[in-house]
This record gives structure tokens, sequence and C-alpha cells, in this order.
């Protein structure tokens, strides 16, 4: 379940510039950025890299904004070859951007809260992965944090009912190296960035 309900709100695709660290995670790649005089670099194992230039830099913009841009209305906009485009875009869809599709879970009954969890002791991954294991089916999304000295873990979870909730949390706090588990749950989104507002500079 964690992998089939990763992503909440609405059900149209939008590409995701950011979710580039989940993607290096997954699928093991070391990025780093490289400037030259003609743009940014962003390296893929050291062996392909993708030129950030000023043409990447509008098709991104444009894809991020709108999705369901096509490329000859996007090679119009920017006064590009079509063909340019294409190439570019199928290269930028292979490395940086993400393409997803998103459920609004509201409209089936579900609610949704984020967990903050404090692991005291051992090993913070391996302790997360136990959390994961024991409440997978409930778990959305899940990552290790810095900052507070008492919270390192933050999952946001999915549930019908209080009394799931109260199950999920009675079951967090019966593992070993838990010191505490808070919860928040969603009331109300009063922004949502779908792109409108990323822009690659």
């Amino acid at each position: 379940m964690l992998s089939r309900v990763k992503e909440r709100s609405r059900s149209s695709p939008k590409y995701d510039t950011k979710s580039a660290m989940n993607k290096r995670k997954h699928r093991s790649i070391s990025n780093d950025t490289q400037e030259t005089s003609e743009g940014k670099f962003v390296l893929h194992n050291n062996s392909s890299r993708v030129l950030l230039d000023r043409i990447n830099k509008n098709i991104v913009n444009e894809l991020v904004s709108d999705p369901y841009s096509t490329s000859e209305r996007i090679a119009k906009k920017i006064d590009v070859p079509l063909s340019t485009v294409q190439r570019r875009r199928t290269a930028l869809e292979k490395s940086i951007l993400n393409k997803t599709y998103s459920l609004d879970l509201g409209l089936l009954g579900w609610r949704i809260a984020d967990l903050l969890i404090g692991i005291d002791k051992g090993d913070p991954r391996s302790t997360a992965k136990n959390i994961i294991q024991e409440n997978g089916e409930n778990i959305m999304s899940a990552s290790l944090r810095i900052g507070s000295p008492e919270i390192n873990m933050v999952a946001q979870i999915h549930y019908k009912s209080s009394q799931e909730l109260h199950q999920i949390l009675q079951n967090i706090r019966a593992l070993e190296n838990i010191g505490r588990v808070e919860w928040s749950e969603l009331v109300e989104e009063v922004g949502d960035d779908k792109g409108d507002s990323f822009h690659i500079m």
C-alpha cells in the first residue's frame, strides 16, 4: 500500500522535479551538478548528463506548469524546433522529471494524518523499516528527519476511523526504541503546489 498510495490529492498527472531525490534513492543514482558557461549539467552515474540550459529550463517550466502540454505547443511558445523539444523532453523525462498520478483519498472516505515519531536508541533506519513493515497498509510515505532533538521520523498515514488510528499508534508505540509518537490530522489544504509556482531560473 505504501507504493500504491504514495501521492494524495487530485487524479490528474503532474511533473515533479522535487522527487528527483526519491528517484535517486530508489535507483541508487549518484547525482551531482557542474556549472559551465552554457548552464548547469545534472550528472547521473557520472556517465550521462542533462544540460539545464535556457531551452531545457523553458521545457521543464512548461511541463511543470502544465503536464498536458504537447511538444508542439511548447516548441511554438519557446520558439524552438519541434524535433529539438521532442528530443530534449524525452531526455528530461528519463532523468530529472517524474510524471505521476495522484489520488484524492478524501473522496474515498479516508482520513490523513502525519505521525511525528521519536526514535530513542539503535539504528533509526532499521526502526523506521520495522514501523513500515508493521503498518505498511496504512503508511503513504515515511522519511527520517533532522532538526528536532525529539522527532527524527515523519510518516503520513491514511485511515477510516479513530479506532483504526488508535490501533496504528499503539502498534508503533509497542515497538522497540520508540520514544514518543505524536499525530496531527489533515483538516483542510490551504495551499497545494502543483507546479504553478515552480520556475527554474
